[in-house]
């Protein structure tokens, strides 16, 4: 088992005892794992380093697998690893990425190419994590924290199988969160694995699964006794129209599944087709389109690079050409996060129910190193719901440069003690929370209705607090850095932050938990 309490989460999730398998009885080769600290890759960057290990990899007839973060940073990566293979004069087309959005068609093709050795190095996202036979590989590298310890060793199995020897190279990025791993490779590495957090009652997750049920076969009113609050739903999908009460049964009321349309990441909906004349390409999860795919944003698949022309959210379709304008882009968003009930109270610290409205303001062009060449303005649409969220409240001195930065380092952290992607979670920051009558911290689980990461990160709040303040304290830096305060995807530019004001902040809020 891969998580903490599997018997426990097992039983939550399904209703039914499951038995537990303890002992891992696969054949192990020799393993080495390599450890880049941030500082080591400071003045190379981790993507292009990634790249260059790819190369070097490669040119020694090692086959690789590369894992990133995102999708656009696979792409990226692949990018700069062609450019390095042509510089060295080994063929590019040894290299290539592998991700989801990809044609299933493609992504067949990819997987044949690996297996038979025309691939050397491939570069991926999770995709390839674990599920799909890619046959037996020598190398991983792990370019960037993937979000939980059992995430790191499923990418690091894949290396070394079936009694072969194995490499593992994890590249530590420049952030908060993984400088503290960094710090703490024993314990951040080694430990026991997470929880995964669930919540089967979640109204917009059970609604979307019990129109599949109802897809696949007619079901009885009491099917639903053991359904906690989601009895009730049933009755108010037959109010909607979406199923029909007939005969003492549930029934979906259409031919089409409801599969299609849920995503199996999260609780939004819906996919936008990537299309470049009449040939489709891929898809990007719907609600992913105006941070991805926005009129004007440049947008990589498999090393090339095209610009959006439009994008059409209720057909389902981005329009897109064939373009390399020199630059990258990346999306710009506004975050309002709302209190508006109290569940539970330890001093400063609550488990709140908040309103979270957010939407994409703008992006930034930036050239391919990284420098930010301008910002535009978009008027996309705003995104509204309802969610579980974990709130400090902080002294009422506490000035907005210090409570900023409060924000920067416990959002940065929490994925680490919530055992989450980052993108699981969201943040937000008040000088005056007129709710709590004092500046406010708030991080937020951006599921709708919540899955129970923030009653994990409430029951951690004791060290997610010191490894806060730990982080900051630590960091040799003089007025804040990557490692330590600033943050690339922040909204207002890291304007206002105090490297002094937050450590004063954070020790006062470690002291008090």
């Amino acid at each position: 088992a891969t998580i903490a309490e599997p018997e426990f989460s097992a039983e939550r999730l399904t209703g039914k005892r499951p038995f537990v398998v303890q002992k891992d009885g696969s054949p192990q080769g020799p393993r080495t794992l390599v450890l880049v600290e941030p500082a080591v890759e400071r003045e190379v960057g981790a993507n292009l380093l990634t790249a260059r290990l790819m190369v070097d990899l490669a040119e020694r007839g090692a086959k690789t697998l590369a894992f990133c973060r995102a999708r656009s940073t696979t792409e990226m990566v692949l990018r700069k690893a062609k450019e390095v293979a042509e510089g060295r004069g080994l063929e590019p087309s040894v290299l290539d990425a592998y991700r989801s959005g990809y044609t299933p068609s493609e992504r067949r093709g990819l997987e044949k190419a690996f297996q038979k050795g025309e691939l050397r190095s491939l570069v991926s996202t999770n995709a390839l994590e674990l599920g799909v036979d890619i046959g037996g590989l020598d190398a991983v590298i792990v370019n960037g924290w993937p979000g939980t310890r059992a995430a790191f060793w499923q990418q690091s199995g894949r290396a070394g199988r079936a009694g072969r020897a194995g490499i593992t190279i994890f590249l530590a990025h420049e952030d908060p969160l993984e400088t503290h791993i960094a710090r703490q490779a024993d314990a951040a590495l080694f430990g026991p694995p997470e929880p995964a957090p669930s919540n089967p009652a979640n109204a917009h997750i059970a609604r979307a699964q019990i129109g599949c049920l109802a897809h696949e076969r007619p079901f009885r009113p009491l099917e639903a006794k053991e359904w906690g609050t989601a009895v009730e739903i049933p009755q108010q999908m037959v109010e909607a129209g979406e199923l029909s009460a007939s005969a003492g049964l549930y029934v979906w009321m259409a031919h089409r599944s409801p599969a299609s349309r849920i995503n199996l990441r999260g609780a939004g909906h819906g996919q936008i087709v990537l299309r470049v004349g009449k040939e489709i390409i891929g898809t990007v999860d719907g609600p992913r389109a105006w941070h991805e795919v926005f009129p004007g944003a440049v947008y990589l698949h498999r090393g090339t690079s095209f610009v959006v022309e439009s994008l059409d959210v209720e057909r389902g379709e981005a329009w897109l050409r064939l373009d390399d304008p020199g630059y990258s882009t990346m999306s710009l968003d506004e975050t309002l996060v709302v209190r508006n009930i109290t569940l539970e109270e330890s001093g400063p610290w609550a488990l709140v129910g908040v309103e979270v409205t957010s939407r994409v303001v703008g992006y930034e062009r930036r050239t391919w190193g990284g420098e930010v060449i301008d910002q535009l303005v978009l008027n996309a649409p705003a995104d509204t719901f309802s969610t579980l969220a974990v709130s400090v409240s902080l002294p009422a001195e506490a000035g907005p440069e210090s409570v900023h930065g409060a924000e920067h380092l416990l959002s940065a952290l929490a994925p680490g003690f919530a055992g989450c992607d980052r993108n699981d979670l969201g943040s937000g920051w008040f000088a005056f929370d007129p709710f709590a009558g004092a500046p406010t911290v708030t991080v937020f689980d951006t599921v709708p209705g919540g899955v129970g990461l923030a009653e994990a990160l409430y029951a951690a709040r004791d060290r997610w607090a010191r490894a806060a303040f730990d982080t900051i304290r630590e960091c040799d830096c003089t007025d804040g850095c990557p490692r330590c305060l600033l943050s690339p995807k922040c909204p207002s530019k890291n304007q206002p932050l105090e490297k002094l004001g937050t450590i004063r902040l954070l020790r006062s809020l470690s002291q008090n938990t």
